[in-house]
């Protein structure tokens, strides 16, 4: 009886309580007649106040920390909900907005994925979503989905693309009609990577872990074939590494294969492929085009490394460089009337060809003024009297070693230590006799005398020697005291 009555009690008190509820002491307090929209009620004094000015969306109380924050736009993708998704008035009158396995959606409607089924497309929520694979919107339809939030399973991982641990694939993009898989897990079946769990790929029909290519193989190494330098016609060649040994190692443990590829001037040179050498004869080759091989190692899916070569420049390198010419003038000084010389032309050490072996070609070209004269393989000495000198001129020598290649390269040019500048021609001395013209007019002299004596025992005149005679010895004593002359001087 005494439990029949607490019963009894306790009801009555339940309803008293919901009635006291209901009043209106308990009633959420607003102004009579209720507010504008963007003002707020002050309950003591029944009155509306305005918002603050900055106050966009109606507020509740005064200044600005009374204003309603900005509404979360609404985000209709898949029918979520919540506060990202803009809360239970995104729902469009569906409903509340309910939280299942971390998934909000709205309820009043047969949401997606539900188990309760339906009978009619009515019954749907009309949530839109896109079709990742074709792109076009689709609108929920009844039996077109199954519970694809309610199923887990702790052995399955999340697919790559989706946080859950099934994947709804699309059946047909006429339709639109999708259904809900599991994905497949490491080791099992699969018919694209879609169909994998997580970051797994789908190789040979089973979800594997991803491909990683091969190590890096080591840098092939290249030279010139035949010389120290690469001709415009030369070759290229691995010298190392090509292959390289051992092979690079895949972490799959899948099988390596190499290829090559070679690059001029970072074009790449064909394609891919088996090993072979640069030809430079028939890949136009020009001197100052830089020459390098790649390496790349591949696994049976295709996932490569590579790794560059040396790189070698195209250029034929010119002999060594002559000595310096050495220059003296023809005579004390040069003169419009003389010229000048090399003393060590010549060359000694003659420079050598790189190519042939043999000696190089040298060159000169004599400089007049700040002008060279064309260059010339023969040496000759320069001569004012044929250039045409004047005075003030400043005469020096370039002197330079060149190879036989085609195009053929030089040394850099070397220039005469010393310059010789080109000086007045110096006059006779007045009152003083030239030697050389003193003896020649002796000799003329002393030869037309011998002649006549001769002429006179030819023509029988014999009164005419002793004539001849004097003369000859007033011509010697003459000759005598000239040459005494030239001597003292």
């Amino acid at each position: 009886m005494m439990e029949k009555r607490a019963r009894i009690g306790l009801v009555l008190f339940a309803v008293l309580a919901l009635l006291l509820m209901q009043s209106p002491a308990f009633a959420a307090p607003t102004c009579s007649p209720p507010c504008g929209s963007n003002q707020y009620c002050e309950t003591t004094t029944n009155t509306c106040f305005n918002c603050h000015s900055s106050c966009s969306y109606g507020c509740t109380g005064p200044g600005t920390s009374g204003c309603n924050p900005a509404p979360i736009p609404c985000v209709h993708l898949e029918d979520y909900c919540g506060a990202s998704g803009g809360g239970a008035a995104c729902c469009s009158g569906n409903g509340m907005c309910i939280e299942s396995e971390g998934v909000y959606t709205c309820r009043s409607c047969i949401p997606r994925g539900s188990t309760s089924g339906c009978s009619a497309d009515s019954q749907c929520c009309q949530g839109t979503i896109i079709d990742v694979e074709g792109g076009a919107p689709i609108l929920f339809s009844c039996n077109e989905w199954q519970d694809c939030f309610s199923e887990s399973a702790a052995s399955f991982k999340p697919p790559r693309e989706n946080p859950l641990d099934v994947i709804c694939k699309v059946q047909s993009l006429v339709s639109h009609t999708r259904q809900c898989e599991y994905c497949s897990n490491l080791g099992q079946w699969c018919g694209a990577d879609d169909d994998c769990c997580g970051i797994y790929d789908c190789r040979s029909n089973h979800c594997a872990l991803p491909n990683s290519p091969p190590a890096a193989p080591a840098p092939p190494i290249i030279s010139p074939e035949g010389y120290s330098f690469l001709q415009t016609s030369g070759n290229a060649t691995c010298t190392s590494n090509c292959p390289p040994s051992p092979l690079p190692i895949d972490p799959d443990g899948q099988a390596v294969t190499m290829s090559y590829l070679w690059y001029k001037n970072g074009a790449a040179v064909g394609s891919w492929g088996a090993y072979s050498k640069f030809l430079c004869s028939s890949n136009a080759c020009v001197n100052g085009q830089v020459v390098y091989l790649k390496s790349r190692a591949c696994d049976t899916m295709s996932a490569c490394s590579e790794s560059a070569s040396n790189q070698i420049t195209v250029g034929t390198p010119p002999p060594s460089a002559p000595a310096a010419p050495t220059i003296v003038p023809i005579g004390s000084v040069v003169t419009p009337g003389t010229g000048a010389r090399c003393t060590n032309c010549p060359p000694n050490p003659w420079p050598i060809d790189p190519i042939s072996g043999n000696p190089a070609v040298v060159e000169y070209a004599w400089v007049k003024a700040g002008t060279a004269l064309p260059w010339t393989s023969t040496y000759s000495d320069f001569s004012c009297i044929s250039s045409g000198c004047t005075v003030g001129q400043q005469i020096s020598l370039k002197m330079r070693a060149c190879n036989s290649a085609v195009p053929r390269s030089c040394t850099s040019e070397v220039a005469s230590g010393s310059v010789l500048t080109v000086q007045p021609q110096a006059a006779p001395v007045a009152g003083t006799l030239d030697p050389i013209y003193s003896i020649l007019a002796i000799g003329a002299a002393v030869g037309i005398l011998a002649a006549a004596f001769m002429a006179s025992y030819i023509f029988n005149l014999p009164h005419i020697r002793p004539i001849i005679q004097d003369e000859g010895l007033q011509v010697l004593a003459t000759g005598a005291i000239l040459l005494g002359i030239i001597g003292v001087n």
